[in-house]
């Protein structure tokens, strides 16, 4: 199978726990258990983290275990995405939040095989998983994302996506 890129989306002001990608989770601290969870399942780590100097820590963090890091829109987190597979030539790529360490790997493959055999614009996350069972990230196509924010600005808060993505129209889409 074709790579498989997991963005992972995290910055450090979380308004109900603050840093909380950075507290210990045995050895490592959450952020650094979710990057070793996908280079160990051979997914293709990008941390995704926004362009405010309360995120620079992360950046180095991501700099220091070697994996790539883009920086991009503050409340924006779609447009955060589009710029990061645009930026790293990017058709498709599974969203995974900063704070679930403890990620489904095979929800990801099998999300990101129907995706790409049935040729959709994003697979969402099933029920079971979106009830704690799972992976809540989604197979998102980059050209799909691009036509569906291109009217958003950066202060565009896309922090709950599930109720924009599933508003549009124009999509083919299939739940897990």
């Amino acid at each position: 199978m074709k790579d498989i890129y997991g963005f992972i989306t995290v910055r450090t002001e979380s308004s109900r726990l603050p840093n909380k990608c950075f507290l210990p989770l045995g050895e490592k601290s959450v952020i650094e258990s979710v990057i070793s969870r996908c280079l160990h399942y051979k997914i293709n780590p990008i941390v995704c983290t926004t362009i405010s100097s309360t995120d620079d820590p992360i950046e180095e963090l991501s700099n220091k275990l070697k994996v790539k890091v883009f920086r991009g829109s503050v409340k924006n987190k779609m447009k955060r995405w589009l710029n990061c597979s645009e930026f790293y030539g990017i058709d498709d790529f599974h969203t995974i939040d900063a704070d679930d360490p403890f990620f489904d790997s095979n929800l990801i493959f099998k999300s990101m095989e129907i995706r790409r055999k049935s040729d959709l614009d994003f697979v969402k996350p099933s029920i079971y998983s979106s009830s704690g069972g799972g992976s809540l990230g989604y197979s998102i196509k980059t050209s799909y994302l691009s036509s569906i924010i291109k009217n958003t600005d950066d202060l565009f808060d896309s922090e709950m996506i599930n109720n924009f993505i599933e508003s549009n129209k124009y999509n083919s889409s299939a739940q897990m």
